[in-house]
């Protein structure tokens, strides 16, 4: 099952206060890498 960008950033604030802005931007650099590649595996 997906983890949405909601409940990963929670458990990160949760496990690793301090480091969750860095966490969560490179979570959010492999979700738009992601989209990518589905993007173009469909069109």
């Amino acid at each position: 099952m997906p983890v949405s960008r909601k409940d990963l950033s929670r458990a990160l604030r949760v496990a690793m206060p301090d480091k969750e802005a860095a966490m969560t931007s490179k979570a959010a650099q492999e979700f738009i890498a992601e989209g990518v590649r589905k993007g173009r595996k469909a069109g």
